[in-house]
């Protein structure tokens, strides 16, 4: 290897490390200050009641009222929209609110320090 080869791909393998920290900080960042769902844990639950009853997706899908590609959504830990969820989560005889992920820790953002006020001295949130 040349030494423009090996500078190159040490700058390259620099500027990636870099990248993927930037990556994991915002994912850290975002993870902290919002709720989340448990989509593998409802998957592993669904699943689980497919094998015992014998059914496959689309039988299952058509069962619960939904589509055999919500199901495969939530496997693949994706959203798909609350109103399905319920749905799921009544054909498995659970509460919902069973994956749901609080924050682990406040967003501040409307904190006192990013609220700005109006002449009239009213808060107007940002």
């Amino acid at each position: 290897m040349t030494d423009d080869t090996a500078q190159a791909m040490a700058a390259l393998t620099r500027s990636l490390r870099r990248r993927i920290a930037a990556d994991e900080r915002k994912a850290e960042r975002k993870a902290d200050t919002r709720p989340g769902f448990d989509y593998r844990g409802l998957s592993k639950l669904v699943r689980t009641r497919i094998d015992e009853r014998g059914l496959g997706y689309r039988a299952a899908a058509a069962e619960i009222g939904v589509t055999a590609s919500d199901l495969s959504r939530i496997g693949g830990a994706q959203g798909i929209v609350f109103e399905k969820v319920v749905a799921i989560c009544d054909w498995l005889g659970i509460p919902e609110r069973r994956f749901y992920t609080p924050p682990s820790i406040k967003s501040n953002c409307c904190s006192a320090a990013h609220v700005k006020h109006a002449s009239d001295g009213t808060e107007i949130l940002p």
